[in-house]
């Protein structure tokens, strides 16, 4: 926010390194054990988020951005062919010294990459408590809110919205400088003009 770039990037596809910082997340922590991902399926590669630790930018600021870089890179990963996922749950002592993070810095996020290998199913929530997700037959599930349950307003609002700001030449510039994908649009276009 306020063109601030206060995030930098570590990374790594060394395998050696990928096999000690597979251990250092904690993912699909619903999933029974046999459904989570084993050592051989691993990420084979790893990106953590940081910021300085004098940074006088609120958390909320900051999680701000790492929410869209996050996004981007998820999005940019997904258009390359590789399954990718955000995880906050992590071993940060563990990726700092692995990575070699410099003292000033604090890690914020991690992404891993590699071949997906699950099928992944999205599933309509039955209402804001049902967030589970699972394996069944081989399928992954991952409850999802639908669209119309998180727009607070009504459909002919949010259509007059967003035909008003494609017409602005800000949008326009937004999205010519931003990796904003065209399917996550044309999802928000269909809904709207339904």
């Amino acid at each position: 926010t306020k063109n601030a770039q206060i995030l930098r990037y570590s990374y790594t596809i060394d395998d050696e390194k990928c096999q000690k910082l597979f251990s250092a997340v904690s993912l699909g922590g619903l999933l029974k054990n046999q459904d989570k991902a084993t050592f051989e399926e691993r990420a084979r590669g790893f990106i953590l988020i940081s910021a300085k630790k004098n940074i006088t930018t609120p958390d909320s600021r900051l999680y701000f951005d790492v929410g869209i870089a996050t996004q981007n890179i998820i999005l940019i990963a997904d258009e390359l062919g590789y399954g990718a996922c955000i995880v906050m749950s992590y071993n940060k002592k563990a990726f700092e010294e692995i990575l070699g993070l410099p003292e000033e810095y604090d890690s914020k996020a991690v992404i891993i990459l590699g071949e997906a290998k699950d099928i992944v199913k999205v599933i309509d929530s039955k209402d804001e408590e049902d967030t589970k997700y699972f394996v069944e037959d081989g399928i992954h599930h991952v409850s999802k809110l639908k669209l119309g349950d998180l727009i607070l307003a009504k459909k002919i609002i949010i259509k007059e919205l967003l035909l008003k700001l494609v017409t602005t030449p800000f949008l326009f510039y937004i999205m010519y400088f931003s990796t904003i994908s065209l399917k996550v649009v044309g999802t928000f276009f269909t809904f709207c003009s339904s």
